[in-house]
């Protein structure tokens, strides 16, 4: 561990864009040259205090993930893994999953965790390191990065870390209990994880979880079970889920049928836009 956290340092470089009014562009420049100089924790947390305060979701994320970058080198686990995450949520509004950008956010949070030995903490976003197309030094830090995980995994070299508590992380390492991608496939371990997922109130452990059941997905097929779970999804307002639901009420699938409710639910589902809901509709009703 201690040779992984020598060799790696990060050389990922953030491209900084230029500001459209005059105020913002005497602002971006400020930024700027807090960024470029910047050698201490105040120093990025003032270029912080300014991206926020006069500035755009580029530039947030920019010194979200420069401050936790800065904390990390520190070995200041707990404080960058906050920094990194508020700022991959920031950059989830300004580029896709796959982006380089989002990449190298993945990069920092996979390194912090596993500098803590958290191997089930940094799984996820290990995993989307392996889809995005890196090249040069970043591509060699990620290499590291994927060895040093598979490493771990394979030898032993850490205890495997309690179960992450936010919801969506619970719901990633579910996913890959179900899919088997860096564990071994475990569907009763993907379940028990999608239901702490769902008890959290995140609706797509409820939708995953309906649909596991509806098509056989590791499970016997159960109409029941399938159509509660769509239920819970669509009552927490998942799109899919409350299309799904609607599908279940109108069919009679695992319990009476009811044409009203099956119609409030496939309206819900069509006005945030999902597409088959909004064919139903009018076809159908």
């Amino acid at each position: 561990m201690k040779s992984f956290i020598t060799i790696i340092t990060m050389l990922f470089a953030l491209v900084l864009s230029s500001c459209g009014s005059a105020n913002r562009a005497i602002q971006s420049t400020y930024w700027d040259a807090n960024t470029a100089t910047a050698q201490s924790e105040g120093d990025y947390k003032t270029a912080l205090w300014r991206a926020r305060n006069h500035l755009g979701d580029k530039e947030i994320s920019d010194s979200l993930y420069n401050l936790g970058r800065f904390l990390r080198v520190k070995d200041r686990k707990p404080e960058a893994i906050k920094y990194l995450k508020e700022s991959i949520e920031v950059e989830k509004k300004i580029s896709s999953d796959s982006s380089l950008r989002s990449g190298r956010r993945y990069a920092e949070l996979s390194m912090a965790y596993l500098m803590g030995e958290n191997i089930n903490e940094a799984r996820p976003y290990v995993e989307r390191l392996k889809g995005i197309p890196f090249s040069g030094d970043e591509q060699k830090v990620v290499n590291k990065i994927i060895s040093e995980f598979d490493k771990m995994m394979s030898s032993g070299e850490a205890v495997p870390d309690e179960t992450p508590q936010d919801p969506k992380e619970i719901f990633e390492l579910a996913t890959q209990y179900e899919d088997g991608r860096g564990v071994k496939q475990d569907i009763q371990e993907a379940i028990r994880l999608y239901k702490l997922s769902s008890s959290k109130g995140f609706s797509h452990a409820d939708y995953y979880l309906g649909v596991m059941y509806d098509k056989a997905r590791g499970v016997e097929r159960n109409d029941v079970e399938a159509r509660e779970w769509y239920q819970k999804a669509a009552e927490k307002g998942h799109a899919k889920g409350q299309f799904n639901y609607a599908v279940f009420l109108l069919q009679g699938r695992g319990g009476e049928a009811d044409e009203v409710l099956a119609k409030k639910y496939i309206t819900l589902s069509s006005k945030q836009g999902y597409e088959a809901a909004t064919r139903v509709l009018r076809k159908h009703f």
